[in-house]
Formats: C-alpha cells, structure tokens, sequence
C-alpha cells in the first residue's frame, strides 16, 4: 500500500515527513486550528488568519489558504473557512495567539485565545493586533464548545513592550504551558 494520502496525514507528522523548515511551521502560525474532536462536526477546523495589521503579511492569506486546501482536501475530514473580513475590528494573526491544552492528544481540549484589543482599542506603542472580535468568531466557526474556550486579555503593557503576539511570552501543549514572567 502507498500508506495514507496527505490530506490524511497529521499536520505535525506531514511536517516531519516531508523535512520542511520554518516556512511550514510559519504557514501553521498563519492559521487557527479545531482538532476534529473538539469540533461540533467532528472534522478539523481552518480558518486562515487574516493578518490584516500589516499589508504585506495579509496578501500572505489567499496563498495560505490555497495551500491548506491542497493539502487537506478530504472534505469527509476538512472544513476550511474563509479568512475573516480584513477590517480592524477582526484582526486575526492565527496560531500566535491561540493555544489548546488537554490531557492527551486523542482527548477532549480547551482552547486558549488571548487577545490584545477589544473592539477597536489599541496600544499607544505597538499595535494590537489580534481582536476579541476575531477570536470569538473562529471559536463559532469552529463550532468549539464555549464550557472549554476561554478568552483572555494580554497585558498592554506587553503589547507595548514588543509582545504583539502571545506565543512570544507564553506557548502550550498538552498538559505544558510554558510562561514568560
């Protein structure tokens, strides 16, 4: 047997096999993700990030996209959602600020979303760039369970100093969470 295609591969293990550096991993920042067991259909989740605080990181997006669907083109396993409207109040960078925690892989989890603005607030020193809008709205197309999805604010004075996404001062898996203090 060829073994299995790659639209059924595991991302992590499709990573490996295939020996790609950083732009494979950057291309899992660039998006949010629902393992089909947290998911309310029992598929995995896309959403691509929209990136929209920079232009030249958003045109990034279609291409993401095009990629993902090419690779996880099983649509019996796959839902891929189309990138957030690139407007201020759905600022979306993806993986960088959203983390799931759980027990083992095969079990159920809870996703961590951590945002830098509400609504259209922003920091006087960088920009804040992933919404409380954005977050929510990929939990709902996700059809995630809202008992283990929790929303948390960065500090701005993070933001300010640098830490415009949340995976520079904290990342998780499984049962780890790693910490900046």
């Amino acid at each position: 047997a060829a073994g299995p295609q790659p639209s059924e591969r595991p991302a992590l293990e499709l990573h490996r096999t295939r020996g790609e550096g950083p732009p494979a991993v950057q291309t899992f920042r660039q998006l949010s993700l629902a393992v089909a067991i947290d998911s309310g259909d029992g598929k995995v989740h896309f959403t691509p990030a929209n990136l929209n605080s920079n232009f030249h990181r958003s045109i990034e997006t279609t291409t993401t996209a095009r990629v993902l669907r090419a690779i996880f083109c099983n649509p019996d396993r796959f839902v891929h959602h189309e990138p957030l409207p690139g407007v201020e109040t759905f600022g979306d960078e993806g993986a960088a600020n959203h983390t799931r925690l759980c027990t083992d892989h095969g079990e159920l989890g809870t996703h961590l979303f951590v945002y830098s603005r509400a609504d259209t607030h922003s920091s006087p020193g960088y920009p804040a760039r992933q919404s409380l809008e954005a977050s929510r709205a990929v939990a709902r197309l996700h059809g995630l369970d809202a008992s283990r999805t929790v929303f948390a604010q960065q500090l701005p004075a993070a933001v300010d100093a640098g830490a415009f996404h949340n995976d520079v001062v904290a990342v998780g898996n499984e049962r780890l969470f790693l910490l900046h203090e």
